[in-house]
């Protein structure tokens, strides 16, 4: 009987680890972060039924992917474009920050946080380029 309580415990505690595991992977990043606190208030900022973006924003999408593809193979070019979409997505950051601590707007928080994973993807293929 002893014997079963202590895997019940042993298993609650690997539960609890994992969660907190979780919670900590979760809070450390950015992105997951602003997502997390979203969705505590009802929000899913991923959900694939709301992809709406601001046409000036699909046509910097545009413009940037042109300008990624113009670049291939020119690390200095590379390097201008990441330095400027860095600087955009440090600038959304700033907005979502707003838009979650100070304005509680959640639907703007999430219209914001889907730019930022295009920025973020634009990104990684930038980096990938340059390999």
């Amino acid at each position: 009987r002893f014997a079963h309580a202590g895997k019940a415990d042993q298993r609650l505690s690997m539960q609890w680890a994992t969660r907190v595991n979780e919670a900590y992977q979760t809070l450390r990043r950015p992105f997951e972060r602003a997502r997390y606190l979203l969705q505590l208030h009802g929000v899913d900022a991923l959900d694939p039924r709301d992809t709406a973006m601001p046409a000036d924003f699909l046509t910097r999408q545009m413009e940037w992917r042109e300008a990624l593809m113009d670049a291939a193979g020119d690390a200095g070019a590379l390097t201008r474009l990441e330095d400027a979409i860095r600087t955009h997505a440090g600038e959304l950051r700033d907005e979502l920050a707003g838009q979650i601590d100070h304005r509680q707007d959640w639907a703007g928080a999430a219209a914001t946080l889907r730019k930022l994973r295009f920025m973020d993807k634009l990104l990684e293929e930038i980096e990938a380029a340059y390999e």
